[in-house]
């Protein structure tokens, strides 16, 4: 469940766009070509569609970091890498990589110059072609230039080195993954490198295919260019920022600018489309020849639609490639020969090459005759049906024998029982070519298929939308009209009351809250009843507002109805409440139950062995960190993961209310944090080793569990919650005279000079090792939780973080003496997703450690506060080596 912070924290979750100069590609999903069919939509085909054009949108808070399985087109070579080839860059680091550079590296310090070379980096500034028009950048074979992609370190070298004046002579590259004569970029990267303007890593390596950042881009470009001067107010760009001086300087030049909210977002990647907008305005492309070939589309994935279109016109050319003999092609395919369809979504068959209109889309694995040959890489080809038309030869295979081309599908259910204005998933999962079937309802009043979530070539949910009482079936067909499941759908009344929670959720004795509940627009009264807990009582409400969200997928508009009732409860405990709803006054036997625990006043930072719940507080965080999704989308980082309102994921058959109002998802959120899931296992945790814990710390808890997993809990699969256990009330007669055993176990753990870890490193100690504690020593302040034991190992004495170190004997577990050093070290390691490091994880990490460790909510904050901190390191928290850029 990592996947929910990618969509808030940063937090995280579509591209952040470079706004004002640098508009990004929206991410949302667009609809089918003009008088193409719905089959057609996603398929393998890189004509142009400009209903798919991107566009300039604002800027996006989500996906700082989001995941892609391509890397940008290569420059002035036809060695590219090829995802379909199994082929991927290295978007950031492996755990456990130290992301730190050598002494050369930009990320830190200015470059070491090298007198030798036939030009320093002195002279490097100014040594580019200002004011040409020749082209530096070049895209993939095919005809392709992939805007959209991330620019990597290799690529930015190869773009500036064809704009160098003068070519630096010889020179060898050091790099273990710099391969001379092998490696397209090698001569680029050794030549950027001699003059200082970019340099590898202290392993020894350049790692090319890494993505560049905004903030490395500009580095890289300020020592290429004359430098400007000019102040930097962005709030995430703070005066010792590696990059301030030329983000300074980037932003005087009006290379490109920040967002509306105050932000630079230096971590976010940059895109190819972007990267040739920013050198056209730095090289001063302009005036006579600018985009000279304006008029042709010369790029397949550029139409002139694009936002820079003309940006790429004039910064890229596309790669040379030879033309096919006339009567066969070089894999052999001619007029007349059988071609097999080689596209896991289905491939579209256009009217015309290119742009022409898609006449109709057939699925993986369809037999077709080719017909033409002279457009390629465009094929004239026939169906077995007579169909003619255009597709493009990436897709098609010769057809030699063998294959099966017949199909087959099946549904995770066969019948659904929802009620009216209700949604539920039906998963699907075929042969292939899952984007190209339909979906056909025999009564679309009752039931039907909305839209659809596609997972990749053969999985898929459909989102079924419940719009009246009765049944309907719901027939699952391919393009050619075959029926290959079904699931029959019964519709019953709406739900009396939809959702309903205690505002606060933990609500202090004798203070006013709001007991809240949402129905739909038939219900014009409510009454709150106490079924259980320490009083009795009920509450009536005819006060209501409305809420509405309109679907950006065509189906009705979800409007509710919201009511409140102020109440205040003078018994502390929890209280049991059953919500009813009235319409035209009669009220419904049908009802909606939900809990609200009242409490005496107390420390959110007092440790106790009391019974614990999430408060309302650790929820609007939560709701912060999660971000709002009205309707239901695949989770944009953990694919497979359908989520709706704030992050949760649904399962096949679950009902839901999709095309959520932002109350009904806030409602939705309470009652799962609450139920049996994430709160009830933090819990039991809590209760299982008998562990003295805070609300606050409760509440951190909760929230690395929402994200992460109930099973962060688990002792045999996580060292995370054995720190937690390590933490004990320490014995106050420890001494050299009188000394404690105890175990290292759970991993290997440093041991330093002094009760510090910025003292001398001594040694590290292996994991299983038994230690002797001779004294102790309790850090405990506004800004510092540390609790540090001396012990001796191999021959040298000094101070371990507690949390690495179980003592033997009955202590008690007390988060009041809970170790930064360690712990707050361990929840830090939680950022990772993909395998690759996520700033907006480690950002939620932090502010969990803020909350757990201080009881700090308001740092964890992302909107509501004047000045968010939510990126600010107030604590010194010590962070993994490969996100220690991000402290900075």
């Amino acid at each position: 469940m990592l996947k929910h912070i990618m969509k808030n924290l940063i937090l995280p979750l579509g591209l952040a766009a470079l706004t004002a100069l640098l508009p990004v590609v929206s991410l949302a999903a667009q609809g089918p070509e003009d008088g193409a069919v719905s089959a057609a939509e996603n398929l393998a085909d890189p004509g142009e569609q400009e209903e798919t054009e991107p566009q300039e949108p604002e800027g996006s808070e989500e996906a700082e970091l989001p995941e892609t399985s391509e890397p940008g087109g290569i420059l002035d070579s036809e060695d590219v890498l090829d995802p379909e080839r199994g082929e991927e860059p290295v978007p950031s680091p492996q755990p456990g990589e130290d992301l730190e550079p050598d002494e050369n590296g930009f990320l830190e310090t200015e470059a070491e110059v090298d007198d030798s070379q036939p030009m320093t980096y002195a002279q490097a500034v100014g040594a580019l072609k200002t004011g040409t028009h020749d082209t530096y950048m070049s895209g993939y074979s095919g005809k392709l230039f992939k805007p959209e992609n991330f620019i990597t370190r290799a690529e930015v070298c190869q773009m500036l080195y064809n704009l160098l004046k003068e070519l630096p002579e010889g020179g060898t590259s050091s790099f273990s993954d710099v391969r001379k004569g092998t490696d397209w970029f090698e001569p680029a990267v050794t030549a950027l490198c001699g003059l200082g303007v970019i340099s590898g890593y202290s392993d020894g390596t350049f790692r090319p295919n890494r993505y560049i950042t905004r903030a490395e881009f500009v580095k890289i470009l300020g020592r290429c260019f004359p430098a400007g001067e000019g102040d930097v107010a962005f709030s995430d760009v703070p005066e010792d920022h590696f990059a301030y001086q030329d983000i300074a300087s980037a932003l005087a030049k009006g290379w490109l600018s920040g967002y509306a909210d105050g932000t630079f977002k230096p971590d976010n990647n940059i895109k190819r489309c972007e990267a040739a907008k920013v050198m056209n305005i730095a090289l001063e492309r302009k005036g006579d020849g600018y985009a000279a070939d304006r008029d042709t589309q010369e790029f397949r994935d550029v139409p002139k639609t694009h936002w820079a279109f003309l940006d790429i016109a004039e910064a890229a050319d596309p790669l040379n490639e030879p033309d096919p003999p006339p009567d066969e092609l070089p894999n052999g395919i001619r007029v007349g020969s059988t071609v097999r369809v080689n596209a896991e979504t289905g491939l579209n068959i256009r009217k015309a090459p290119v742009d022409g209109a898609v006449i109709t889309a057939v699925v993986n694995g369809t037999l077709l005759t080719v017909t033409d040959i002279s457009q390629n890489p465009w094929l004239g080809v026939r169906t077995a049906s007579g169909i003619t038309g255009y597709s493009h030869a990436d897709y098609l295979v010769k057809y030699t024998g063998g294959g099966n081309t017949s199909q087959t599908g099946t549904l995770s259910h066969s019948t659904l029982s929802l009620r009216q204005y209700a949604s539920a998933l039906l998963d699907v999962k075929v042969d292939n070519g899952v984007s190209s079937m339909k979906w056909v309802s025999s009564n679309e009043a009752v039931a039907k298929v909305g839209y659809a979530i596609n997972y990749n070539s053969k999985e898929q949910s459909a989102v079924v939308y419940a719009g009246g009482q009765g049944t309907a079936v719901l027939s699952l067909r391919n393009s050619s009209g075959k029926e290959l499941a079904s699931c029959t759908v019964t519709v019953t009344g709406p739900q009396a009351v939809r959702s309903a929670y205690g505002e606060g959720n933990i609500v202090p004795l004798n203070q006013e809250f709001d007991l809240v509940a949402v129905t739909d627009t038939s219900r014009d009264e409510v009454r709150f009843d106490i079924t259980g807990g320490p009083a009795s009582g009920s509450y009536t409400s005819s006060a209501y507002t409305e809420e509405s969200a309109v679907s950006k997928h065509g189906l009705p508009t979800n409007t509710v109805r919201v009511f409140r009732r102020t109440v205040k409860f003078s018994m502390a405990g929890v209280y049991t409440l059953r919500v009813y709803s009235a319409r035209n006054g009669a009220y419904d036997s049908e009802s909606c139950q939900f809990t609200v625990q009242v409490t005496q006043a107390a420390s959110v930072t007092a440790t106790s062995n009391d019974s614990r719940r999430v408060s309302g507080r650790m929820i609007y965080q939560l709701k912060d960190f999660e971000g709002y999704v009205a309707e239901i989308e695949d989770d944009n980082v953990t694919s497979g993961n359908p989520t709706v309102g704030y992050g949760k994921v649904m399962h096949a058959g679950e009902m839901f209310y999709n095309n959520m109002t932002r109350t009904e998802a806030f409602a939705k959120l309470t009652e799962t944090v609450n139920d049996d899931i994430y709160a009830a296992a933090a819990e039991n945790f809590r209760k299982e080793y008998g562990i003295r814990m805070s609300q606050a710390q409760f509440d951190a808890l909760v929230s690395l569990a929402y994200n992460c997993g109930t099973g962060v809990f688990s002792t045999s699969r996580y060292e995370t919650p054995n720190i937690i256990l390590n933490m004990v009330t320490p014995p106050t007669d420890c001494s050299a005279n009188k000394p404690y055993s105890g175990t290292l176990n759970v991993t290997k753990a440093k041991l330093y000079a002094q009760p510090d870890y910025n003292s001398t490193l001594l040694v590290e100690v292996p994991k299983g090792t038994a230690v002797s504690v001779t004294e102790i020593k309790v850090n405990r302040s506004a800004t510092k939780q540390e609790v540090w034991y001396k012990l001796s190992y191999g021959g040298k004495t000094g101070w371990m973080a507690s949390g690495y170190v179980k003592l033997n004997g009955n202590f008690t577990r007390d988060l009041a003496y809970a170790d930064t050093t360690s712990l707050a070290n361990e929840f830090l390691q939680w950022h990772r997703s993909g395998g690759s490091c996520t700033p907006g994880l480690l950002y939620r990490r932090l502010a969990e450690c803020k909350i757990f460790f201080f009881g700090n909510y308001d740092e964890g904050k992302v909107d509501g506060v004047e000045t968010p901190n939510y990126r600010k390191n107030t604590y010194k928290f010590r962070y993994p080596p490969c996100c220690a850029h991000l402290g900075k």
